[in-house]
């Protein structure tokens, strides 16, 4: 059965929540989330089942890799409308990424590292 978040507020769409979901690798949302960090102070990353996995290991990558600091992380029942139309409690996962102060370093020394695996690339393919 599919379900959908039930919509109770009437406030502006966030535009630094990131939905974290296991339709694609948790190495698109650590993209996702350097790219909102770019442009923004704080990122959130929400999951629910599954796809708690993907939200954890993109926290722990982002925080690795020195891009982001952890701010709060908690989980909260929220209320699930099933296609049959009955109400549902689940848990979801709240992350709270805070941008780093090595998040240009860090940018800078993916760039340096993915450049420098690209040449090596293009020396294997010239050989």
């Amino acid at each position: 059965f599919f379900l959908s978040i039930m919509e109770t507020h009437d406030e502006a769409p966030r535009t630094d929540v990131i939905n974290v979901s296991t339709q694609k690798n948790f190495t698109f949302f650590v993209f996702l989330a350097k790219k909102f960090l770019e442009e923004n102070e704080t990122v959130e990353l929400h999951a629910l089942g599954s796809a708690v996995t993907h939200a954890v290991q993109a926290a722990d990558n982002l925080i690795k890799n020195k891009y982001a600091t952890l701010s709060k992380i908690y989980t909260d029942s929220v209320t699930l409308k099933r296609r049959d139309g009955e109400d549902m409690k689940k848990a979801k996962l709240f992350i709270h990424l805070k941008k780093a102060s090595t998040f240009d370093e860090a940018v800078a020394l993916f760039e340096k590292q993915k450049e420098d695996r690209d040449k090596q690339r293009a020396a294997y393919d010239d050989y």
